[in-house]
Formats: C-alpha cells, structure tokens, sequence
C-alpha cells in the first residue's frame, strides 16, 4: 500500500547558504597604513635618529665639554624624544655663568646648543652671606665681600640663595619698587653703586660714586628722581655730597644738598 504525506501544500524549506565574509579593499589599506605608520614611528624613536655629534656655538666661561656633560645629552640617545626645554634649563641650573640656552635639532643624529653668558651686575647681601647676580637676579656665585665694581643692596627680603637660580622674593611689592627704582636711574643715566632697600618708606642710594641720595618713600618716586636730575646738572660731578628728597611731593619740591663725607653711610 502507498502512504503519501501532505504537507498543506507548502514547499519544502531551503537549506541556509553560509555567505562569506569579503574584507573592503579600502579597509586592508587602512589597517595596512597603521601598521606601516607605526613600524616607522617605532623605527624613529628607538633605531633612526639617534645622536651622534653635539655641537656648542657662542662664548662661554665653561669648555665644550662641560656644556655638554650638563646638557644631559649622550651619544645615542634619540634626538625625537628629546626635550629642548629639559636641555636648556639643565645646563642654565648646573652652569650659573650661562644665562640662557637655545637648543636645536639637525636631523639625522646632530644636537646644537647655543649659549649666552650671564653678566655679573650686583652683589647682593643676604642673611645667607654675599652673593653675586645677573640683572635678572640670577644667583652666580657666593663670595666673601662685596665688590666695588658691581653695584651692592641690601636689605632685600628673599630666600636662602641658590648659586644657578633665581632670587625668590618673599616680599613682591619690594621687588617691584627695586625694579622700578634701577629703571629710573638707568633712564637718567645715573651710575647706580649702592641701594638700601630695607624699608619701602627709607630708601637709599648711591649714584655717580659719592652722591647719597635719601630717597624716602617709594610714592612719587619718577618725581623724585626727575627733580634729582635737574640739581644734578648744577652740581660738581668729583663732590661728595648727601641729597634729602625725603620731604619733596608734588606740591612742595622740596630737596636738601649738604656737602658731606657720604663714605660712611655705605661703604
């Protein structure tokens, strides 16, 4: 006998067709440059650029070698990850007498460093000891005594000093008010030998050798020194002579000259 089976009338399933999978062209090539750019990068910090030769242009109290020694920089070293910044500050921080650093790199393997010396400008009396400075109040070195062909303060309110760093100021309206007193003279033409800063109310100073100037307060301290230049110009530059401005203002310009040994107040 034949059995026959119904199924309703529908058709028998489809077996699934596995579909395969086909990678974009521009894909492989994507993949294919990150991996040749990091292969290069890897190349670049590790094998290609790595020092060979340092080279050191302008005028230094130190050798060649001891610029490089305080650089950082050795033979091999990658030239790519080098800081320039790191350099610089190393070698302006290890050598006091260099006052500033450009660092350049000359692809493939050569390291340049250009130095400026620093200036001796001020011997500076600390609670520390005597110290000599830059302009910028570059510590240099300490010594013993001030030097009379450097121009000597006192009384500055700073921490202990460190030969190759700066002056730290714990007090900044002073160090604003010494700043502004060595531009005037400066733009004045006045030979600065000696400044007494202790007090921002008593100021003091030497210009030209032998003339003490009693300056008092800081207030109106461009007026002050504005109206020193016009007495000056009556006055014998070989003299040594004391000059109050400690009551002059605005309203009353009063200034009093008195011929006098000024030795003693500051030497």
């Amino acid at each position: 006998m034949k059995v026959e089976y119904s199924d309703n009338g529908r058709k028998p399933p489809k077996k699934n067709k596995k579909r395969k999978t086909r990678l974009k062209p521009w894909f492989l090539a994507s993949v294919a440059l990150v991996i040749v750019i990091a292969v290069t990068v890897t190349l670049m910090l590790t094998v290609f650029f790595n020092v060979a030769a340092v080279k050191v242009i302008g005028s230094s109290m130190y050798s060649e070698n001891a610029i490089i020694s305080a650089s950082g920089i050795n033979n091999g070293d990658n030239i790519i990850r080098m800081s320039k910044d790191d350099i610089a500050e190393s070698i302006t921080k290890k050598l006091p007498y260099v006052k500033s650093v450009t660092v350049f790199k000359a692809l493939p393997d050569t390291v340049g460093i250009k130095v400026t010396p620093a200036t001796e400008s001020y011997t500076i009396l600390t609670d520390d000891g005597f110290f000599v400075a830059d302009k910028d109040y570059k510590v240099l070195r300490s010594v013993s005594e001030k030097s009379e062909k450097l121009v000597s303060i006192v009384g500055l309110n700073v921490k202990a000093p460190v030969a190759g760093d700066k002056l730290t100021f714990n007090d900044k309206q002073q160090r604003d008010v010494l700043k502004r007193l060595i531009d005037l003279c400066n733009s004045h033409n006045f030979e600065l030998k000696y400044i007494d800063i202790k007090s921002l109310v008593d100021i003091k100073f030497v210009i030209n050798g032998k003339l003490y100037i009693k300056l008092g307060s800081y207030t109106e301290m461009a007026g002050k020194l504005t109206h020193l230049n016009e007495m000056l110009k009556s006055v014998d530059d070989n003299v040594s002579a004391s000059i109050s401005l400690v009551d002059w203002s605005h309203d009353n310009k009063k200034a009093v000259l008195k011929y006098e040994d000024t030795t003693q107040f500051w030497k």
